[in-house]
């Protein structure tokens, strides 16, 4: 089933200067093919499993993840929106701003991925293939949280929504569902 996680302290404090060195300091994500490093799903409130495969849909977004049951984001007549279906984030971010992989789980996303998911790199609208399914980039903005703030600071929030770098996409990306399949750690992340 995968481990399973509550989310209620505060894992990492690093300076905005040194997460800016130590992200500065990593090799470039790929742009044209990258890897998916870890999946998670969401079942409820504040508790996320970690998963080694995950199961998308159009209508059910991630299979297990609670968007199904009512999201943040809703349709006019009150069912989850499309458009945050799947949060995917740039795994060399969390890892600098969690202090490694493993609890940059703790940021909530589905998807975290060693890829290019800038705007220059993914324009709204672009599809993405990841492992048997294929995605749609949201226009929908993933700006961070209160909950970000209080697991990993405030210079890591400030960092992640800088309007200045906010082409870089540092806190992610939403994504909708447009083909259904599997997502597995280890698979291929590519433009479709």
């Amino acid at each position: 089933m995968g481990d399973s996680f509550i989310r209620k302290r505060k894992i990492a404090a690093f300076s905005r200067e040194e997460l800016i060195e130590k992200f500065e300091s990593l090799p470039p994500s790929p742009s044209e093919m990258g890897t998916v490093e870890m999946l998670a799903v969401r079942p409820s409130q504040g508790v996320h499993e970690e998963r080694e495969e995950l199961t998308l849909s159009p209508e059910g977004g991630v299979s297990g993840d609670r968007w199904i049951k009512g999201s943040w984001m809703s349709l006019e007549d009150g069912s989850p929106d499309p458009q945050v279906q799947v949060a995917m984030t740039n795994s060399q971010v969390m890892s600098v701003v969690a202090g490694s992989l493993e609890a940059g789980k703790e940021c909530g996303d589905n998807l975290y991925v060693n890829f290019d998911i800038s705007e220059e790199n993914l324009p709204v609208g672009t599809q993405v293939r990841v492992g048997e399914c294929i995605l749609e980039v949201s226009g929908v903005v993933n700006d961070g949280c209160s909950k970000f703030t209080q697991r990993f600071g405030r210079d890591a929030y400030e960092w992640v929504s800088n309007p200045d770098e906010s082409h870089r996409r540092l806190r992610g990306i939403f994504c909708r569902v447009v083909k259904p399949g599997k997502v597995r750690i280890g698979d291929a992340v590519t433009k479709s």
